[in-house]
């Protein structure tokens, strides 16, 4: 008869313990892979299909003090695939020094570190969300978006967005976030919040978290970015509008389909740095308003028109066409008549003429004015239900009607924060100033609208009050 092999007790024992441990540690990761949204609520535009790329994998530990599950993708693209696993390994390798010590009574829960990826796939561009969590057995994994990564299958290369873009692209990214976040109610109590501004600006370490879908760069802020208490914000980005900035040996597939997305005359303003803003009174006239307007179109920057109501009808294409740049425009009263010789109900009168003026061409609302010859009564410093913007620089452009004068009058007195009065009747201003824009430009100077100027100062306006300037 066939003699039969004695079973080793001891070794049975131990090979079933160790597959429990590891049935136990998936049905735990399944569970929390299942039961769990794996990417953070998006705050803003919702991003588009997640697409599934290639396969997974999955790393699994089993000690005395911790459990470790970490999924990992195996897209085929080697590169990426080394690339992740590297990263996934070295924060596993942090979690085993940490807790290598570790080991619990019998009634005290394990530690654990769990980890997932997502995957979107774009042309030839394959984008790995990567996310991991660290908490104690039985409770659900609040993950944490750790880091993400492009590759390029034509390249075989992972690639940084320096590889796709050029010039002052981050500039130009900045600008259009911080436009559709003011645009979002649900971030327009931060409007005037300086860490918005610090967490937009343009510079590269803002912007290491992105991946693209099908027609946007999803840029991603972390929590506290934005503002004291932010959570975590994806914000699309519309390729179609980074176009100019991509590199011109650019292969890839990325769809540039027109964007839902309205974003007109985004431009880049640098808090830290100096500012200030243009204004023009009396307007708008044909063969001056509009040599202005084309001047600071062709150096990137922006003004604000206060204008007189009665002069809008007859001059709408100049309305229009500041409206269209982006330009900033006020109220300089219906007919240029001294505002604080009427009484409450004649000055919200004369206003509102001016305001109907403008709404029978355009669908635009002046929120701040500028009383004509800078006069105020104390009655309208109670009741007017206005911002007033005065000056600090006045140019005396309508005495002297001299662009050199114009411009060495600036040039001699001009201060970062500074409001700066002209009147937009005068061809000496309109040629002055064209001069004058790109020589402000070079000494550091941001050109700004009113509203602009407050904004990045922080400064909320008033009701009633009178300001002349906004100083850093």
């Amino acid at each position: 008869m066939p003699r039969r092999k004695r079973v080793n007790t001891t070794r049975l024992l131990l090979l079933i313990v160790v597959l429990l441990a590891a049935i136990t540690t998936a049905i735990l990761s399944l569970s929390w892979f299942l039961g769990k949204s794996r990417l953070p609520e998006v705050l803003t535009i919702p991003v588009k299909t997640v697409l599934e790329t290639g396969k997974r994998d999955t790393i699994q530990k089993a000690k005395d003090g911790y459990y470790i599950s970490v999924f990992v993708p195996k897209t085929g693209n080697t590169p990426l695939d080394v690339l992740v696993r590297k990263d996934v390994e070295a924060e596993i390798e942090l979690f085993e020094e940490k807790y290598k010590e570790y080991k619990p009574e019998e009634d005290v829960p394990k530690k654990v570190f769990f980890g997932d990826f997502e995957t979107y796939a774009n042309g030839t561009y394959v984008s790995v969300l990567r996310y991991q969590a660290e908490m104690d057995e039985g409770q659900d994994p609040e993950l944490i978006f750790t880091q993400s990564y492009i590759y390029d299958e034509v390249t075989k290369k992972n690639i940084v967005l320096d590889d796709l873009f050029e010039g002052p692209y981050l500039q130009k990214i900045a600008a259009i976030a911080r436009q559709e976040l003011k645009n979002d109610e649900r971030f327009s109590a931060h409007t005037y919040d300086p860490m918005l501004y610090q967490g937009t600006k343009a510079i590269p370490e803002n912007y290491t978290k992105y991946f693209f879908d099908d027609n946007n760069l999803i840029v991603i802020f972390a929590p506290g970015q934005l503002f004291e208490g932010s959570d975590w914000v994806y914000l699309p980005i519309p390729m179609d509008q980074l176009t100019f900035y991509l590199k011109a040996n650019f292969t890839g597939t990325i769809a540039l389909a027109p964007s839902d997305t309205q974003v007109n005359f985004t431009r880049y303003i640098d808090p830290d740095k100096p500012m200030i803003a243009l204004t023009f009174d009396d307007g708008p006239n044909y063969g001056t308003t509009d040599v202005i307007i084309e001047a600071l179109a062709q150096n990137d920057c922006a003004a604000t028109f206060f204008v007189v109501g009665n002069r809008i009808k007859g001059h709408s294409s100049l309305i229009l066409s500041m409206i269209d740049h982006g330009y900033e425009i006020g109220s300089h009263s219906y007919d240029h008549s001294d505002l604080a010789k009427k009484s409450m109900a004649d000055v919200n009168a004369n206003l509102a003429k001016a305001q109907d003026a403008l709404w029978e061409i355009a669908d635009y609302q002046m929120t701040f004015i500028r009383p004509p010859y800078g006069s105020i009564s104390s009655t309208m410093r109670a009741e007017l239900p206005y911002p007033m913007i005065l000056w600090s620089l006045d140019t005396l452009d309508w005495r002297d009607r001299d662009a050199e004068m114009l411009k060495n009058n600036i040039l001699s007195t001009v201060k970062d924060g500074d409001i700066i009065l002209m009147h937009d009747l005068y061809e000496s201003t309109a040629y002055g100033i064209s001069e004058l824009i790109p020589i402000l430009q070079e000494q550091g100077y941001q050109l700004v609208t009113v509203s602009e100027l407050f904004e990045y100062r922080g400064v909320q306006m008033v009701n009633g009050k009178a300001y002349g300037s906004v100083r850093p």
